[in-house]
């Protein structure tokens, strides 16, 4: 399971969020939003590894590449959360 922090309004460029919309994905692919306290729980007691995507980067592509960075890290997920 990877978090994103999305901090978009748009799935594409655009203004930035007001806050953060902090979403879960299993497949890379698809999302579900968390709220604020399913992210406490997802991070509590883990390790916490911040990503930053690059610019030019739709959502998709953005949310693809991260999740195979993620895969390719090998984490302990339990003791290791890739936001």
């Amino acid at each position: 399971m990877t978090v994103y922090l999305d901090l978009r309004q748009s799935a594409v460029g655009g203004v930035l969020a007001a806050e953060p919309n902090p979403i879960e994905s299993l497949d890379g692919i698809a999302t579900k939003p968390l709220s604020p306290d399913e992210l406490d729980g997802r991070a509590a007691g883990r390790e916490v590894l911040l990503v930053a995507h690059g610019f030019n980067v739709d959502f998709a592509h953005g949310l693809r590449a991260l999740f195979w960075w993620e895969q390719r890290l090998q984490l302990d997920p339990g003791a290791k959360l890739f936001v």
